[in-house]
């Protein structure tokens, strides 16, 4: 989650936008890619710390999303965690 001002993105970095009325909160997302990330690098390239993800494997990257009000009790825990 990016709470700075503005920021320079290159090829190596990419930004993730919610689409309005998606469904799906940013903290949710944020929480859900956190526990994909190691799913995500699986299919990644690159060798040691420098991976890369490519935008279109994280594009296909399905989601369950549960109602609002299990996004926030989800968030909650989370949080406290």
């Amino acid at each position: 989650l990016w709470y700075g001002d503005r920021a320079l993105l290159n090829q190596h970095i990419f930004r993730v936008d919610l689409k309005q009325g998606a469904g799906v909160t940013k903290r949710f997302l944020y929480y859900a890619l956190v526990h994909l990330t190691s799913e995500i690098e699986s299919h990644a390239y690159g060798i040691g710390s420098l991976v890369h993800v490519r935008k279109g494997d994280l594009e296909r990257t399905r989601i369950p999303v549960p109602p609002h009000a299990d996004q926030s009790s989800i968030v909650r825990v989370l949080d406290q965690v």
